[in-house]
């Protein structure tokens, strides 16, 4: 294959991986599932869901620091395997133990799903990002959308009952692992392996060494983990060892006092260790120093703030949704259906959040004034649909607010992310994306810990949605106070010239 194009190959494997693995059709309808194997609403509501936070939350930065040090394809089997896990786990598990061990299972899948994300940016040219992350997202939404309409209509006509759902998803997300096992393998990463290593490893001890931010990294070599323990030992040991391409290993055979430069198989030199290690604590110092001079800038602060309050709030809406649309039938006096539209729900709204995202890449205005402006506005609308869900006992209004609430997050997490974007490198991105997300996992845990669990608050589906719509209303007020004085002292200087 051409050069040029072999970027295509790992492109289309990735995409579909990540078309299959979101067809999961069980999940717009998990909570009637749960309520089928003779749990109580109160149980799945305050005692399993809770565990998908709780797990997320715990492996999300272990899982990104493993997923850069192994190169992605590791982290995407693992994801595809977690996955697997959860849907074996549901078939034969009936006891709200193993209900929290699926959750267990999703949530660290969750936290894998970085690597879908990233794998791409290390196996493409810089010149293809902007497509490659386009062409992943889609398939990710595609997948999502047509797992929906799927169990929509299976649901419906009663071709599959909620159980065979759930081997249906299984069986899918097993075959998108195997996909996983024969994707490329990616010879670099966006931190563990790249050529700055080399560059600070062999000045270890050296005052005056230079240290390259991120955008300043070159292009790391052909096999950059080998080369940087060659480049590790030659600066520890102060040896000047022939690494000849086809030199026989007798030419020179090492010593006692001499260890060999790489390590034959089954076998580990005190001075592979301690370049593995210096490896490592040089990675994690350059992260710190990317961490210090992403966020001090304040433009970029306060956009990755409303990413992170707000993806907290649409992950608990999105957890508890079902629980509230059970609890709205039964405020009707009406038992929740035996086929209810709820994937029906889920895929319009994923569609309409799909079209929303893409269309509003085209809308050309200043988003550094009006950004902040529409986020607190859109913030406020979407607090008060949520608060009307809360209250209403018309399961119709519940839906469509819901979709508009899903679209119009989609809608502002785009705007924020290209915001964000714009001031950083592929490499500083992951980190803010890594980042941003765990902070949102923070709060989501303190949210569930306090209004959820059942320890603590155990607060009803429609209690919790008021206290949602109160989170997003003081999310939104914030953003739109902030924005209306930058608004008016815009308006002040333009009268001034």
């Amino acid at each position: 294959m051409d050069p040029a194009n072999r970027w295509i190959i790992p492109t289309v494997t990735i995409c579909l991986f990540g078309f299959i693995k979101e067809i999961r059709p069980v999940e717009p309808f998990l909570t009637p599932f749960l309520l089928s194997k003779n749990l109580s609403e109160s149980e799945i509501e305050n005692r399993i869901y809770p565990f998908w936070t709780y797990s997320y939350a715990a492996t999300l930065i272990p899982v990104f620091i493993l997923t850069d040090l192994v190169r992605y394809k590791p982290v995407i089997v693992a994801e595809g395997l977690a996955l697997v896990a959860s849907g074996i786990v549901m078939i034969f598990g009936y006891s709200v133990g193993l209900m929290q061990l699926m959750q267990c299972f999703y949530g660290i899948a969750t936290a894998a799903d970085i690597g879908y994300f990233a794998y791409l940016y290390a196996v493409v040219p810089p010149e293809k990002y902007q497509a490659v992350s386009s062409y992943t997202r889609v398939a990710y939404l595609a997948g999502g959308f047509l797992s929906s309409v799927l169990g929509q209509v299976f649901v419906t006509y009663d071709i599959l009952t909620y159980a065979g759902l759930n081997i249906l998803g299984t069986v899918a997300v097993s075959i998108a692992t195997l996909i996983g096992v024969v994707l490329p393998r990616a010879k670099k990463s966006l931190f563990f392996h790249q050529s700055f290593i080399n560059e600070e490893a062999s000045a270890v001890g050296d005052n005056t060494a230079v240290h390259p931010t991120a955008s300043e990294v070159e292009e790391p070599k052909q096999d950059s983990l080998s080369e940087t323990i060659q480049n590790n030992e030659d600066a520890h040991n102060e040896q000047d060892l022939d690494t000849s391409e086809g030199s026989p290993e007798s030419s020179h055979a090492p010593s006692v006092e001499e260890e060999p430069c790489c390590p034959t198989k089954g076998e580990f030199t005190i001075s592979s260790i301690q370049s593995n290690s210096v490896q490592s604590l040089l990675v994690l110092k350059q992260m710190w120093r990317e961490f210090l001079s992403i966020y001090s800038d304040w433009n970029l602060l306060q956009w990755s703030l409303w990413w992170s309050v707000a993806t907290c709030g649409y992950y608990q809406i999105g957890n508890y949704v079902q629980n509230l649309w059970d609890l709205i039938y039964m405020k009707q006096g009406m038992k929740v259906p035996d086929n209810p539209y709820y994937g029906a729900v889920e895929a319009a709204s994923t569609l309409l959040g799909a079209i929303s995202s893409f269309l509003i890449m085209y809308v050309k205005t200043n988003w550094d004034i009006y950004g902040e402006f529409l986020m607190g506005v859109v913030s406020v609308l979407d607090g008060i649909l949520i608060f009307t869900m809360s209250l209403t006992t018309n399961i119709w209004v519940a839906f469509v607010n819901y979709i508009i609430f899903r679209a119009s997050y989609q809608v502002l997490i785009t705007i924020a992310s290209f915001q964000i974007a714009k001031f950083l490198t592929v490499e500083r991105y992951a980190l803010v994306f890594g980042w941003n997300t765990f902070v949102a996992l923070v709060l989501e845990t303190l949210l569930t810990l306090i209004v959820v669990d059942s320890h603590v608050l155990n607060s009803p589906a429609d209690l919790q949605f008021m206290i949602y719509g109160a989170y997003f209303g003081a999310l939104g007020s914030a953003f739109l106070i902030k924005a209306c004085f930058i608004l008016y002292r815009e308006c002040c200087r333009n009268r001034n010239r």
